[in-house]
């Protein structure tokens, strides 16, 4: 039986810190938007499109809370009222517009107090399945009351998932998560730090085998920032076109702090996260 062995790592931060926020996408930094507050995050994550291992999917997730929108009052029905568009377009190199999609969204609230709510925020996610390749992309909000719009600009490098040798996603960080045999959903976060004694402090990746492969072992460990293991484990999955992994580690981190996560074995391949930062 053949395996293939895989080493991912990983680092992330937590603070004890109950309104850390951060504006930066997970292929490059955000900008202080232009309605006064951090409040409208946004990261990228790249996967395989499982349809077409040629391609390769761009998810981006996003986070609205009600506090960045404008709302306005229903006289006759005694409530208020906020509406607001979610919009991506990608570009090529040349600057060409190649694909856009947008997610448009309205909001009613009964009290006015609950118009400027950080909590419970509006989530999105829109997703394009280019070739692999180099683009760059913008990330628009537009405020239907005010008119108002908020863009931010960056770049995107989305790999190749060609099963000619053994590929994995990118790593979503999650403060909800759902693992069960072919069932997986996650609440990713992206503010960039766990600061919500509620999370799930957990993570999704998927791993995508090389058509040779019987079967991928993967061994994964946890560090404090003095390099102290506080957790390891260990698994071996039978080969299939997606392997889907789900880490939680809550119980395993006893105080506030910088940690590592590392899956790893003696092959060799490696990858890096992105740091969890706060603003």
């Amino acid at each position: 039986m053949k395996k293939i062995n895989i080493s991912l790592i990983i680092l992330f931060l937590f603070f004890n810190m109950t309104s850390a926020q951060m504006t930066r996408g997970r292929h490059g930094p955000g900008r202080r938007n232009n309605f006064g507050g951090k409040m409208f995050f946004y990261q990228v994550y790249n996967f395989a499109d499982t349809t077409d291992f040629k391609k390769s999917r761009a998810d981006f997730q996003f986070s609205v809370v009600n506090d960045i929108l404008t709302f306005v009052k229903s006289d006759s029905e005694n409530q208020y009222r906020a509406r607001y568009e979610v919009g991506v377009t990608i570009y090529n190199k040349k600057g060409e517009a190649l694909t856009n999609n947008s997610i448009s969204n309205t909001v009613t609230v009964s009290q006015f107090e609950e118009t400027n709510s950080r909590i419970n925020p509006h989530r999105h996610k829109i997703s394009f399945s280019p070739p692999p390749g180099k683009y760059n992309y913008i990330v628009n909000l537009y405020d239907e009351e005010s008119k108002a719009s908020l863009q931010r600009k960056h770049s995107i490098d989305l790999r190749s998932f060609s099963p000619d040798q053994i590929r994995f996603s990118d790593i979503v960080f999650a403060d909800e998560i759902k693992c069960v045999q072919n069932n997986y959903s996650y609440t990713p976060n992206l503010q960039g730090v766990f600061n919500n004694i509620r999370s799930s402090f957990a993570a999704y990746f998927e791993i995508y085998p090389p058509q040779t492969s019987d079967s991928i072992s993967v061994n994964y460990r946890i560090y404090d920032k003095q390099n102290k293991q506080i957790f390891s484990d260990s698994g071996t999955f039978k080969r299939k076109d997606v392997i889907a992994k789900c880490i939680t580690f809550k119980k395993f981190i006893k105080k506030p702090g910088e940690y590592v996560l590392m899956l790893h074995s003696g092959d060799g391949i490696k990858a890096r996260s992105e740091e969890h930062t706060s603003e």
